[in-house]
């Protein structure tokens, strides 16, 4: 009889809790796996993260004694600010804007400031993909605000290139 009630007592309060939204575990399942983490729900942040340093290298290496222009200075400045938009946000993979190796193919031929200027569309894309809310509290709009300025200022860096030949 006692096992009869423990029984109903259970299916009561599965289905009441069930009812309330709430999940009663059955002591005799193993617990649920850990929830994933940012990065491993959302990929395509870690890829914008790694884009985004690969368009600094890019940025930063001008070459031998050349100096930083005024417009690759903001490039640079807003490709950390959206690197660090998005590492607070939750995706770290534990580097800092300077970490980046080189890029693995260079186009040959084509100047650094044009690759940097494909590689940020390509974040620009990836970063304005639609996400859960983890993006919800504006942080999405702020790194998508960063990368499309520094796209800018790569254009105009590379404008200034131009001009100046």
């Amino acid at each position: 009889m006692s096992l009869r009630i423990a029984a109903f007592a259970f299916a009561a309060v599965s289905v009441l809790s069930a009812a309330a939204g709430c999940a009663v575990q059955d002591p005799s399942e193993p617990p649920p796996p850990p929830a994933p983490s940012p990065a491993q729900t959302h990929p395509v942040y870690l890829q914008a993260l790694g884009d985004l340093r690969q368009a600094h290298w890019l940025v930063r290496h001008r070459g031998t004694g050349a100096a930083a222009s005024p417009h690759e200075q903001i490039a640079l400045d807003e490709l950390d600010a959206a690197i660090a938009v998005i590492r607070a946000a939750g995706f770290d993979d534990g580097m800092g804007a300077n970490d980046q190796a080189p890029p693995d193919v260079l186009a040959e031929g084509v100047p650094r400031l044009r690759q940097a200027a494909a590689v940020m569309r390509k974040v620009n894309l990836e970063v304005s993909m639609e996400q859960d809310g983890l993006f919800a509290q504006g942080l999405r709009g702020r790194a998508l605000q960063h990368s499309m300025n520094a796209a800018l200022g790569i254009a105009n860096a590379f404008h200034d290139a131009q001009v100046a030949q």
